[in-house]
């Protein structure tokens, strides 16, 4: 459980950095790579989403015998 808590807290470092990237780039004129900062953010974000859901998922089946 610690392991996990470790990596999500470095995914959440990961992602902060991307959205302050994408802040940074935005205010420098960059548009184009603000957007694909944030969509690169929002990606990774989504992906992390299902790897979560497909896990849960799994765990509910696996405690019915399923």
């Amino acid at each position: 459980m610690a392991a996990r808590q470790a990596a999500l807290a470095e995914l959440k470092d990961w992602v902060e950095g991307i959205r302050a990237a994408a802040h940074t780039a935005r205010q420098a004129g960059n548009l184009s790579l603000a957007n694909a900062l944030d969509t690169t953010r929002f990606e990774v974000y989504d992906s992390y989403l299902d790897e979560e859901y497909t896990t849960n998922t799994a765990k509910r089946l696996a405690g019915r015998g399923a």
